[in-house]
């Protein structure tokens, strides 16, 4: 029955076919059984990044078949956002089929909370404090378009987006450094009448004001 055969290549032998009025010569041939066609279908193929390592879903027709799956020509599994080209190869002694798509990992969402937005100057370089929804995403800060610290009194519009490409999500808000508070003190305000002018002296902390 050459239904059951397996694929590859069989040789075939000729027998019977006798007769008085003939001379029969049995010649051997040469069958080649191919694999038979599979259908793959992937699933999953849009995911969020969320840390782990993520894998499509595939299924064959028909069912229960193996498959070697890889993501930009790697088996391993991608964790990190962005589109990779998937190739899946049905691996079967009897069957044969591959597919090409292609998984999306998206960027997952984080809010960043802006605090200590309220300073006094003080002469050295102020900076604002950041929490991010989920803990531990780093964003990066800056302050009117520049990655400086502030140092003198005014208004700083802080941005903060993500200093990865994994989340997605900014925060803004107003740094303002407000002037501090010059205490000035006057000497010589006893002085004798002679004729002439007279001054007093006025210091402050900080000097020079």
């Amino acid at each position: 029955d050459s239904s059951s055969l397996a694929p590859t290549t069989h040789t075939i032998f000729a027998q019977g076919a006798y007769g008085p009025n003939y001379v029969v010569t049995h010649v051997s041939g040469v069958l080649t059984v191919g694999k038979a066609a599979a259908t793959v279908t992937i699933a999953d193929s849009e995911q969020t990044f969320d840390g782990s390592a993520k894998s499509v879903t595939i299924t064959t027709d028909p069912a229960g078949l193996d498959s070697t799956v890889t993501y930009n020509g790697d088996t391993s599994l991608p964790i990190d956002a962005g589109t990779y080209e998937l190739q899946v190869d049905v691996s079967s002694d009897n069957y044969s089929g591959t597919a090409t798509g292609s998984l999306t990992i998206a960027p997952a969402a984080v809010t960043f909370t802006i605090g200590n937005l309220s300073q006094v100057y003080s002469g050295s370089t102020k900076e604002v404090t950041v929490v991010s929804d989920p803990e531990g995403v780093d964003g990066t800060v800056t302050y009117a378009g520049g990655s400086e610290l502030p140092i003198g009194g005014g208004t700083y519009a802080v941005v903060v987006t993500p200093a990865s490409g994994n989340y997605t999500g900014t925060a803004s808000a107003d740094l303002v450094i407000t002037k501090a508070t010059a205490v000035i003190a006057v000497s010589g305000n006893t002085q004798v009448a002679d004729g002439t002018g007279k001054t007093v002296v006025a210091t402050t902390p900080p000097a020079g004001l």
